[in-house]
């Protein structure tokens, strides 16, 4: 982990503190930590404080992905993306395969999930030829639960832990400051995509900042110069702060937009005080998506925040952030309808992992895959769009209801309508 300057164009703004050894630990100028541990680097130390293969731990995954499961279903989702799978040894991430599979097998109403195999983890425990190749013995592994998904590239930070790449900094950030972290460099990421390209394995790239956007447009169109690929659907993954003129490129690329909605309910207001000012109200613009027929979803970001698909569409359609005394409404011009939602939540999120032939709609042909609503969506006041309860959720013919004595209704925060 290194610190690294706010972006093209921009004035490096350091922050007084250094990474300890490279490992992620922060510590202050004078030798002593605060606690802080930031970004991938933070990840590889948690890893190797574990081995995965250990039986307790094995038994506490296998613990973990029963109640995953529940959640998902109880949120009324049926497919799901583990999007930064396999970020450890090549033994983890053998171990964590099998997981899910066993998992799947025992359970008849098992969700869907497409992995999302971290690009770095494969490079450095396989190479760059050895990397494609063990992916695609991975994807003949695949079964109608399990599948190999997207590779993820994790590129800055977060806005919101001031260590997204903003091309004009932060607002207001907290001592002892921000810290803009490329957690790949701008300068290696088309090396470390190439391969996985050049063998058709589409992309999922985290970018928060709008420099990490300008720089992952730049990389996408250095890869389409040197292998075409008409339809590779590079997801811009969360995106927030890109620009319209972003928008205006990643049309232009054949990428798709992959928006994380609760940005505006859990740091809205943060997000106009301390990180973007004034640039807050232009969040996950999904509307700037639409408008110019880019594919896009929408997602919570699990366990980032719950996992809720109709919380995740309530954010888009209404905006609303918490203040006091009453809600406001974070750049309402951005507002889509529900319709326009739940296709994101549907179709949307089926085409960005090239599952729309299976997923995602009811068709002859397609897996059976749906949710049982004790309210109608179009017709319930938009406000309470996250509060229509989920009756049931079905996976591929199989039906799961949740437990009689267990609430049935989706997160969703009680908001007054506020103003414009």
């Amino acid at each position: 982990m290194q610190r690294h300057h706010a972006g093209p164009g921009a004035e490096p703004r350091p922050r007084p503190v250094e990474p300890a050894g490279g490992l992620g630990a922060v510590v202050q100028l004078n030798g002593k930590p605060t606690g802080e541990l930031d970004e991938l680097a933070a990840v590889e130390l948690a890893f190797a404080a574990f081995a995965r293969a250990d039986p307790t731990f094995v038994r506490y995954a296998e613990g973990a992905l029963d109640r995953s499961a529940n959640l998902m279903r109880r949120a009324g989702i049926t497919t799901a993306t583990d999007l930064l799978f396999g970020d450890g040894t090549k033994e983890q991430e053998e171990v964590a395969r099998a997981l899910y599979g066993t998992a799947a097998a025992l359970d008849p109403a098992f969700p869907r999930v497409y992995l999302g195999y971290s690009a770095t983890a494969l490079i450095a425990n396989y190479g760059a030829a050895g990397a494609v190749a063990h992916l695609q013995a991975e994807a003949r592994r695949d079964t109608g639960k399990i599948h190999v998904g997207p590779v993820k590239i994790i590129f800055d930070g977060s806005v919101q832990g001031y260590t997204a790449v903003l091309s004009s900094g932060y607002v207001a950030p907290p001592p002892p400051g921000e810290n803009p972290i490329w957690n790949v460099q701008p300068d290696s990421i088309v090396a470390l995509a190439q391969p996985f390209w050049n063998a058709g394995f589409r992309l999922a790239v985290h970018v928060n900042g709008d420099s990490a956007t300008e720089e992952l447009i730049r990389a996408v169109g250095k890869l389409q110069a040197a292998h075409r690929w008409a339809d590779h659907r590079t997801t811009f993954e969360h995106n927030p702060a890109a620009r319209p003129g972003q928008y205006d490129a990643i049309r232009a690329l054949g990428g798709t937009v992959n928006l994380f909605a609760g940005h505006i309910w859990y740091y809205g207001p943060q997000h106009e005080r301390y990180t973007l000012g004034a640039r807050a109200a232009d969040i996950s613009a999904a509307d700037w998506a639409l408008s110019r027929g880019i594919p896009f979803s929408l997602h919570s970001d699990a366990p980032v925040t719950p996992a809720a698909p109709l919380f995740s569409a309530w954010n888009a359609v209404n905006r609303i952030m918490p203040t006091t005394p009453s809600d406001s409404v974070l750049g309402p011009q951005h507002r889509i309808t529900v319709g326009q939602a739940l296709r994101a939540m549907t179709m949307g999120s089926a085409y960005l992992l090239g599952a729309e032939g299976d997923i995602g709609s009811l068709r002859q042909g397609k897996l059976g895959d749906f949710v049982v609503l004790g309210q109608d969506p179009f017709t319930v006041d938009p406000t309470r769009l996250c509060a229509v309860p989920i009756l049931a959720t079905v996976i591929g013919g199989v039906v799961w209801t949740p437990p009689a004595q267990k609430p049935t209704t989706p997160l969703c925060p009680s908001v007054s309508t506020g103003s414009d």
